[in-house]
């Protein structure tokens, strides 16, 4: 039975994970792109009012991210410049730029 929880409770953090990221391009433009087809180390854009992807650590901008979803923390967590991101947690304030450090299936 307690194996049947952590299976759902797994399935619902996946389902709070939205389906698109948006990537940096080669040519520097920004693309909506499939979560599950984004690689290691891309860069994605996080916006005010977004759900973080995939996992990753914040290479530029700050921001503070309701992680409630994640970690069951009820106070927004200030993230910065070499933070780590949690798929799943929503972007409250301000503009980021990560890279990515977990494909979507670990994140």
């Amino acid at each position: 039975a307690s194996l049947d929880r952590a299976r759902n409770a797994v399935r619902g953090l996946m389902a709070m994970a939205p389906e698109q990221a948006t990537v940096r391009q080669a040519d520097g433009s920004w693309q909506p792109v499939d979560a599950r087809q984004v690689p290691l180390g891309a860069m994605v854009r996080l916006r005010p009012g977004e759900r973080v992807a995939l996992d990753g650590r914040v290479l530029k901008g700050q921001s503070a991210l309701d992680q409630a979803p994640i970690t069951g923390e009820s106070v927004p967590v200030d993230k910065s410049v070499g933070d780590s991101l949690f798929a799943g947690s929503i972007n409250q304030s301000g503009e980021l730029e990560y890279e990515v450090t977990a494909p979507a299936d670990e994140s």
